[in-house]
């Protein structure tokens, strides 16, 4: 097991405050977020800290969401540069 950034609370905190200062709405539940744009429901983050993992599972039924997706995932990297994100 390899020490990582996204294995300490403050540091995921930072990423709910970055995702919320980049305008969107987040829910954070420990190792998950639950994150909205407009209102409406965007994606699911889930952070595998131990694996240095995070997968983004994209909700459909926001049009032309790939530029916020990429964001996020700029924003995650700004928190743990080397974490491997699957975005699905």
């Amino acid at each position: 097991m390899k020490f990582n950034s996204l294995m300490i609370a403050s540091n995921r905190l930072n990423l709910l405050y970055l995702l919320r200062d980049s305008g969107f709405e987040v829910r954070m539940h420990a190792y998950e977020y639950l994150v909205a744009y407009n209102s409406r429901f965007l994606c699911l983050i889930l952070l595998f800290p131990i694996d240095n993992k995070a997968t983004i599972k994209v909700f459909s039924w926001i049009p032309d969401n790939s530029l916020l997706v990429d964001k996020i995932v700029s924003i995650i990297k700004k928190v743990e540069k080397d974490v491997k994100i699957e975005v699905k």
